[in-house]
């Protein structure tokens, strides 16, 4: 919105050099030879969780996995039976990429 833009604006030349420098739209992450494990939390009030739906979407199935937990916030959790399965699903995901498992 207009606000965070003027705060943004306001905020020396270094950070704002940063701030750009860590923001995935402006990186060829299409080209990238990575496999994206994304995990988000639907009530995050600091990153909505839809911030990382887009950039799933954008990478492509090939390229990411995405797991969402309700009981997830930015710093905070209170992980369900279901979320704890979403994140031993993403843990067993991790461990076959690192190992190179199909």
């Amino acid at each position: 919105d207009a606000a965070t833009a003027a705060l943004i604006a306001g905020l020396p030349a270094g950070i704002r050099h940063d701030m750009a420098a860590l923001d995935p739209a402006r990186a060829a992450l299409e080209t990238a030879k990575a496999r994206f494990l994304l995990i988000h939390g639907r009530d995050d009030s600091i990153v909505p969780y839809s911030e990382s739906v887009d950039l799933a979407a954008r990478l492509g199935p090939a390229a990411a996995s995405l797991y969402l937990l309700d009981g997830m916030w930015h710093v905070d959790s209170d992980f369900s039976l279901a979320d704890q399965w979403i994140l031993w699903d993403a843990a067993i995901k991790l461990l076959e990429l690192r190992d190179g498992v199909r």
